[in-house]
């Protein structure tokens, strides 16, 4: 069930019915039968960070994800943009941390997302800003990243690769990194 309201807008929901294997469009009464690997945009936001993990390099990625929007389903890219400082408040104290920035492709006239990893966390998203079609812009940064923060993205990481035959070796490959990299912030 993915619900979405952003600002003065209605709210618009789509429904996953597991049982006839549909994704529902309420917001036109539309339907459209289900397929592997599609996400909605939240999660989406996560297996980049994934995928950065595995892959350890983000200049010059790019990857097309089949995505669940409020209105169908649809394909959406989403690519490196640049590298750089943000000024962020992390565990009560200003910090200037490294972060590579990705955007996606809107699809259209939708919302403008572009997220900011840092890949010294982990590839953990640190900030997330969705820009509407009339340029007004939502913005959200962490604040506390801790093992609490990384043990929810691993949770819903869990969740987001079940059957993915990739799951053991992504989780592997992050279980060897060293476990102090968030500590150190």
């Amino acid at each position: 069930h993915y619900v979405r309201r952003h600002c003065s807008k209605k709210i618009r929901e789509t429904v996953v019915d597991t049982a006839t294997k549909t994704i529902q469009f309420k917001r036109k009464n539309t339907e459209a039968p289900w397929q592997a690997g599609v996400q909605d945009r939240l999660s989406l936001t996560y297996q980049l960070s994934s995928l950065l993990q595995c892959n350890r390099q983000a200049e010059g990625m790019k990857g097309e994800f089949p995505v669940m929007t409020t209105k169908a389903l649809e394909n959406e890219t989403f690519e490196f943009k640049k590298t750089e400082n943000l000024e962020l408040y992390l565990n009560g104290k200003k910090q200037s941390v490294q972060a590579v920035m990705f955007q996606n492709t809107p699809i259209k006239g939708d919302d403008i997302i572009r997220v900011w990893y840092a890949p010294k966390m982990q590839f953990l998203p640190l900030r997330l800003d969705v820009e509407d079609e009339d340029g007004k812009t939502i913005s959200g940064a962490i604040k506390h990243p801790s093992a609490a923060v990384k043990a929810n993205a691993l949770e819903l990481l869990d969740i987001v690769l079940k059957g993915h035959p990739l799951k053991k070796t992504i989780f592997q490959l992050m279980e060897a990194e060293s476990a102090h990299e968030l500590d150190e912030l």
